[in-house]
């Protein structure tokens, strides 16, 4: 009774904590008020800076995915380890994973705050995260779970600080009334080309090619995915 009273009461505070962000966050809008003129979504399907954010979260979110799906099963194809002991190094590396998303945001800021332009900074920061995820293709290598849970960790933590400067990217070179249409549509590719890197692996264990293809994909695809952005979007130039 006790457990039930307190889970009500959590509710009442949710539902209270909603109606004053409601009421906080919603103004009146004015009838005469002018809506900004919609961006044409095939012209924003169509150009180059939609196809390098895309390429970008294809090859990023690939590797998400398969850590998502993956990481308890290589750990326990690689160390041996039982269901109930898995928890606390894949803990480790999702924590890293919260790390990496809240540096992701802070390093190009401190460097643009510099006086470096946002091009540098942008494209210095995700090289920067795509350099740490090269290591991952030792942890076949390492003999302690906890050494390759650091590894895989670093990866992650690596990914979030890069998936959030493509986002940054986005939002820099994108006018505001198109920003939500550009990410949908890069999200939309990533996730849905993840199934291939996930099928992938099923196809690998299946051949007895172990993790190995699949660390060396996730090595080398946020370089590929910095280098699609660089080619596709030579100077990122804040939108006014």
């Amino acid at each position: 009774m006790a457990g039930r009273r307190h889970s009500w009461s959590r509710a009442g505070v949710g539902v209270v904590w909603v109606a004053i962000w409601f009421a906080i966050r919603i103004k009146p809008i004015a009838l005469d008020a002018v809506a900004p003129a919609p961006v044409p979504w095939l012209s924003i399907l169509r150009s180059r800076e939609t196809a390098a954010i895309a390429i970008a979260k294809v090859l990023s979110d690939q590797v998400w995915f398969f850590m998502l799906l993956w990481l308890p099963d290589l750990f326990h194809r690689l160390f041996d380890l039982p269901q109930g002991t898995l928890g606390l190094p894949i803990a480790l590396v999702y924590g890293m994973a919260a790390c990496g998303a809240l540096t992701g945001g802070y390093l190009p800021t401190r460097l643009i705050a510099h006086g470096w332009s946002v091009n540098r900074a942008r494209k210095l920061t995700m090289l920067g995260y795509a350099l740490l995820v090269l290591p991952v293709i030792f942890v076949q290598s390492v003999d302690n779970p906890w050494v390759a849970a650091l590894l895989l960790g670093l990866v992650l933590f690596a990914h979030q600080g890069f998936s959030t400067n493509v986002f940054g990217v986005t939002t820099d070179i994108t006018p505001a009334r198109a920003v939500g249409s550009r990410i949908g549509i890069a999200a939309f590719c990533g996730n849905l080309c993840s199934i291939g890197m996930i099928q992938f692996q099923v196809y690998a264990l299946s051949h007895g090619w172990g993790y190995a293809p699949a660390l060396a994909i996730c090595a080398g695809s946020y370089l590929v995915a910095l280098l699609a952005i660089h080619l596709l979007i030579p100077v990122i130039r804040p939108t006014p």
